[in-house]
């Protein structure tokens, strides 16, 4: 129940929940040339930030 609750207010949230019937939907007519497309956009050399992590002492 919980769960359920908790799905159904954070569609509600964010524009009605109704669209918890579209979703899925939404979902599979996402295409790989979408994919491509948007991490070309976003995930660019020139936008992105790389961190290097140095540990201070060896965890036993």
């Amino acid at each position: 129940m919980y769960n359920q609750a908790r799905i159904i207010g954070s569609f509600e949230m964010v524009g009605g929940w109704r669209l918890l019937d579209k979703y899925l939907e939404g979902i599979r007519r996402v295409t790989p040339e979408d994919v491509r497309r948007v991490a070309a956009k976003y995930l660019a050399e020139d936008r992105r930030t790389t961190g290097i992590l140095v540990p201070l002492k060896e965890i036993k």
